[in-house]
């Protein structure tokens, strides 16, 4: 493993480490290109996918929503397979997502990210995020798989209860408006 993955490792859940770790691999037995996807996920296995999302990047700039792994497609509030970000509402140019992932195909290399939770989970809090790129070998086109991990909020007992709070109050203040 190259050594300016290792310190970042330990801050990654296993499918996240080991997805970083083999796509390192890859690239070193591909004279530091990024690899083909099909080679990477054969070695990798399914617990990646499913926890995984894959871009077709296009040019002019977009990036378009290729699969969406089943554990991604639970914890969002639609599932964008076939939609190009431009076209989303806060995902297009200038979003934090879209600048991202921007910075991963520009740099061809690995990036690692939290990003804010937006989605139908009250309990998360945001997603981390491990950014691979790949080049498809047929035809030259760029990828990025996106591995997701959702992150529930700290001291999520405190949070529920102060959200349990939060809702009895504004019930309250409904009713008193009326």
């Amino acid at each position: 493993m190259p050594g300016r993955y290792r310190e970042v490792i330990d801050k990654l859940n296993a499918t996240q480490a080991n997805a970083l770790m083999r796509w390192a691999e890859c690239t070193g037995q591909n004279n530091d290109m990024p690899p083909s996807l099909p080679a990477f996920l054969e070695a990798i296995g399914q617990d990646l996918i499913e926890s995984s999302v894959l871009f077709h990047c296009h040019d002019p700039l977009d990036f378009e929503y290729a699969s969406i792994g089943n554990q991604v497609v639970d914890q969002i509030s639609a599932n964008f397979e076939g939609k190009r970000m431009s076209n989303l509402q806060g995902k297009g140019p200038g979003s934090k997502i879209w600048t991202f992932l921007s910075d991963v195909l520009a740099q061809e290399a690995p990036n690692i990210e939290a990003m804010p939770y937006v989605g139908p989970n009250p309990d998360l809090s945001h997603a981390s995020l491990v950014a691979l790129p790949f080049r498809d070998e047929n035809t030259g086109n760029n990828q990025i798989l996106l591995v997701v991990t959702f992150e529930k909020w700290p001291f999520l007992k405190e949070a529920s209860d102060l959200r349990a709070r939060i809702d009895s109050l504004r019930d309250f203040l409904s009713g008193a408006a009326n």
